[in-house]
């Protein structure tokens, strides 16, 4: 490698990955910080309740998690040196690394660009079988459904990683979000499960630290009466969960995680339960 292609991958300054309404995202290339700017200094207090949430997630659902979730680091605003903000959070937990790279041959056609994928969407949700290839190719992200992400599990690489099986992904999708629920205290809205990226392997992304506007998870107060509230966010996510359909096994790896993370709470979590496979029968109904 020449001098100007190490002075190029070890760029020190922060590199744009995400522009919205809302914020920028920048990262530190060869590193594992990322940096979020809001667009208005009004928007300032949605930014430092987004660190709190966040915060209060990686304390109180990251250990021993399946996924890793983003850790806070600092808040700042320039405005106000007495606003900066420190989060003493353990590191997160070692991962395996991810190398999507190889996949390529794959999913992408002759001629794509030679960048990426650096990010796969686990849209275990979405069926891609029969769907229609797309004249449009974004070649750093891509989305999985369950039988592509078993493809690359089964791909050399993927083999050489020990990517688990999609039951596992999806026990451990369901698991994470019964302590965002009964941990965390929150609805797990417009949360993203991603694998992949130089350096780890599956990483549960509430959106809002990552490429969306704000952040998005609300409060909900623990009772039977306000479950109505996680299902609507279950429902307004984009596909990342198994579809609710009780003896199909994803699903029930899925349901099998959210119990155990329920606690003493398995009421709750059973009429969260219940709700989704309901709206997932009546989804169904209706295309016919």
């Amino acid at each position: 490698m020449s001098t100007s292609e190490i002075d190029t991958a070890f760029d020190p300054l922060p590199q744009l990955i995400g522009r919205g309404s809302f914020a920028d995202v920048y990262v530190l290339v060869a590193s594992l910080v990322a940096f979020k700017q809001v667009q208005y200094e009004s928007n300032a207090s949605q930014l430092v309740a987004e660190f709190d949430a966040l915060e209060h997630i990686y304390t109180t659902c990251n250990p021993d998690s399946f996924f890793c979730l983003p850790r806070p680091l600092a808040y700042n605003d320039p405005r106000d040196p007495r606003a900066f903000r420190g989060a003493a959070l353990p590191p997160p937990h070692p991962t395996r690394t991810g190398r999507p790279g190889p996949s390529r041959p794959l999913f992408y056609p002759p001629g794509a660009p030679a960048r990426g994928p650096s990010l796969f969407r686990l849209y275990f949700g979405k069926d891609f079988t029969n769907a229609r290839p797309s004249r449009f190719i974004n070649t750093s992200h891509f989305f999985l459904d369950v039988t592509r992400y078993r493809q690359v599990a089964n791909f050399p690489e993927g083999i050489d990683d020990g990517l688990p099986g999609p039951d596992v992904v999806a026990e451990a999708m369901g698991n994470i979000l019964g302590r965002i629920h009964f941990r965390g205290g929150f609805d797990g809205r417009d949360i993203e499960f991603v694998l992949g990226g130089n350096g780890s392997v599956a990483h549960l992304l509430p959106s809002s630290s990552h490429l969306t506007p704000s952040c998005k998870m609300r409060k909900w107060n623990g009772t039977v009466d306000a479950v109505s509230e996680l299902v609507s966010a279950y429902s307004t996510n984009d596909p990342y969960f198994p579809p609710a359909r009780r003896g199909d096994q994803i699903y029930e790896a899925f349901r099998n995680g959210y119990h155990a993370a329920c606690g003493a709470q398995s009421d709750i979590a059973d009429e969260f339960l219940s709700q989704i496979e309901a709206l997932q029968a009546a989804r169904e109904v209706s295309k016919h």
